[in-house]
């Protein structure tokens, strides 16, 4: 998952979550996350999944974007990259992963270990009177 943090502009301090690819940024009603926001156009960009878990930007018809104070219509994103569009601050990171089901695997594994030792123990003493 992508978390996309509003850095600067009218919605500053908002986060936002993508889960599903291609992802669309603008102020279109249908886009993904709608933005009015001075120089973002209807259909500005397009958060994509690309090989070995990367993420692309590409902007769409001729808008441009700034990646790290740079002029770009594609660029591969990286986690912490600030993406401008006028005064729009938009900071790109990958979204921490829940591990609430491993913790979950971990427990029941401390739970049977747990019966497992005093099983062995109930046997061993048993076994010795």
């Amino acid at each position: 998952m992508v978390e996309l943090f509003i850095l600067k502009g009218k919605m500053a301090g908002k986060r936002f979550y993508a889960s599903q690819f291609p992802f669309l940024v603008g102020r279109d009603p249908k886009a993904h996350l709608v933005i009015e926001e001075d120089g973002l156009w209807h259909k500005h960009f397009l958060i994509e999944k690309g090989p070995n878990k990367s993420f692309y930007l590409r902007t769409l018809d001729d808008a441009t974007v700034i990646i790290d104070s740079e002029f770009k219509n594609e660029a591969e994103l990286k986690n912490g990259d600030i993406i401008e569009i006028g005064e729009l601050k938009i900071r790109f990171s990958l979204s921490p992963t829940h591990l609430k089901y491993v913790q979950i695997r971990e427990i029941l594994l401390w739970i049977c270990i747990i019966l497992l030792v005093l099983i062995e123990g109930l046997l061993m003493f048993r076994h010795a009177i």
